[in-house]
């Protein structure tokens, strides 16, 4: 099979993202199919049915659920500051599932944008003689792709092991409405990160076209060249491209180099508009969820290891503490994942200021300084950050605020169980004799 990967032959973006839209399909997270001219299409007859088929299960499942009263967390015990918990991850269930569905769903034509105007930069390029290479694209979607299905296949077999050795047999709905929304979640964050990965290599590619352009100065800058010279040795993309053809086509007319350069990191830029309006809710969502399950998740096992003398032989401790860790480990992944692909775009984007400003020191004709003003302003004005719906940015930042965030709820719920003595668990009628 690896060989196969390595033969195989791509020559557009559109069948280099196949692994991500062929998951996401199945999963009624991308209704659209390909047309005839290989792009494509905002709706797909067979999309739409996976999309409502997903839905149909999740409520039938949710419903029978919540009609019996069992949940994944009640298997475990109950208590005052648990049923404010359990509430929350059912709710929290319930929206990741229906807003992540329904937006995919209604925003299917923007994601198709987002993968139109990759292509139309990708046109840009070559007519400055680069060229990405797409079978490198293909094998980081299929790699990613069977990462990501491991992952969640190792998660919920993990989990439902851990309930099962601890004598807890959820029903087929209970678990169901417990493991949809994380699979959905998963690959949301899946298309999130393999979408900023195709932008940054743009980015990347477009910043190669400035320092081709500083490298035709005198070499008494070479110091500072070799500060630039990693960007373009960073990528692997790059060290696959013809450098020589490259070099000549921007070297030979930097003035017209510069006006494409201007032309696709405006594709780029508005690119990157698309995709922030297209994941803005589903972020946002995402890194709700995942800061109130890692929140109660943080206060179960404290309240466990705090109370441990008051927890009764019944209880099974070692499956409970490797449930929620394994929950927590799992949103705190995700979470990073967000972030970290989210500042690696940006800050690759920001490389292209730092070049602009080099050459201007070193170049003396009226005319590059006056287009490398045009583009210095073009690349403040039109600088490039991710946000949750705007609420927030989605950059490192984000990890101190949320940390920040949880010890204040962790000890307002410390302070809960303070107040009820001590005496917050009482265990499942199932394990009372």
């Amino acid at each position: 099979m690896f060989k196969r990967l390595t033969n195989l032959k791509i020559d557009n973006l559109y069948s280099s993202v196949k692994p991500l839209t062929y998951l996401s399909f199945l999963s009624g997270l991308t209704p659209f199919k390909k047309n005839a001219q290989d792009k494509f299409e905002a709706i797909s007859g067979i999309g739409l049915g996976f999309t409502l088929f997903h839905l149909f299960i999740f409520f039938y499942c949710f419903m029978s659920s919540v009609g019996v009263g069992e949940t994944i967390i009640g298997h475990f015990f109950k208590s005052s500051i648990t049923q404010i918990g359990n509430a929350a991850q059912i709710v929290s269930e319930m929206v990741a599932t229906v807003t992540i569905l329904v937006l995919s769903f209604v925003n299917r034509g923007k994601l198709v944008d987002i993968f139109n105007k990759l292509a139309d930069v990708d046109k840009c390029l070559e007519k400055l003689g680069q060229k990405l290479d797409y079978n490198h694209i293909f094998k980081y979607s299929v790699i990613t792709a069977v990462c990501i299905t491991i992952f969640n296949i190792t998660y919920l077999g993990a989990a439902y092991g851990l309930l099962h050795s601890a004598e807890m047999n959820p029903s087929l709905s209970v678990f169901i409405t417990f493991a949809m929304p994380h699979i959905n979640i998963c690959l949301t964050v899946f298309k999130f990160i393999s979408i900023t990965n195709l932008v940054k290599r743009r980015f990347a590619m477009v910043n190669r076209v400035l320092t081709s352009i500083i490298e035709t100065y005198p070499t008494d800058i070479d110091s500072q060249q070799q500060i630039l010279l990693p960007y373009l040795d960073h990528h692997s993309d790059a060290k696959r491209l013809s450098r020589a053809s490259f070099k000549t086509t921007v070297q030979n007319n930097p003035l017209k180099a510069l006006k494409r350069f201007s032309k696709v990191h405006n594709l780029i830029c508005d690119a990157c508009d698309v995709i922030e309006d297209y994941f803005q809710y589903q972020i946002l969502t995402i890194v709700m969820i995942s800061f109130i399950l890692i929140l109660f998740g943080a206060y179960y096992i404290l309240e466990v290891v705090i109370g441990w003398g008051k927890i009764e032989d019944k209880f099974h401790k070692e499956e409970f503490l490797g449930f929620f860790g394994l929950e927590m480990v799992l949103y705190a992944i995700i979470t990073l994942s967000i972030i970290e692909s989210s500042s690696l775009t940006t800050r690759e984007s920001q490389k292209a200021v730092m070049c602009i400003h080099k050459l201007l020191n070193l170049t003396d004709d009226l005319e590059m300084k006056d287009r490398l003003m045009r583009l210095s302003k073009q690349v403040v004005y039109r600088r490039i950050h991710f946000t949750a719906a705007g609420m927030f940015n989605l950059d490192r930042t984000l990890i101190f605020t949320m940390a920040g965030a949880a010890t204040t709820y962790l000890i307002i719920l410390i302070q809960f169980r303070n107040h009820d003595g001590g005496q917050l668990y009482k265990l499942n009628q199932a394990y009372e004799t």
